[in-house]
């Protein structure tokens, strides 16, 4: 090999271990801020083994937030919402039973 191509090829392996530094360096600072959402997630699903919790704390955070008077308008229009949803369901389930084909 020639002087210039030995140069070159030197300047190169020490170009890409310059940007194989650079890359480490953001994979780190990416996993760091990825590491307190990955907390965060861990900490909800957790949360979520515990449905009573996180009524509660809806409910809390809703009290804070809006005051008692539309909290119970909430919960109240909420629930009714969930009432309707599940008579939908069921009808729509009944419904199907009635179109399904009758075996003879």
């Amino acid at each position: 090999m020639s002087r210039e191509m030995e140069q070159r090829r030197a300047m190169l392996r020490q170009r890409c271990t310059a940007q194989r530094e650079q890359i480490c360096n953001e994979i780190r600072s990416i996993e760091a801020q990825l590491d307190g959402v990955q907390r965060g997630i861990r900490f909800v699903r957790r949360l979520a083994t515990f449905p009573g919790v996180l009524v509660a704390g809806s409910v809390l955070t809703m009290l804070a937030v809006t005051g008692r008077r539309r909290t119970v308008q909430m919960i109240s229009t909420g629930l009714a919402l969930w009432a309707a949803a599940r008579r939908l369901q069921h009808g729509r389930a009944q419904l199907a039973e009635l179109l399904a084909p009758a075996d003879f």
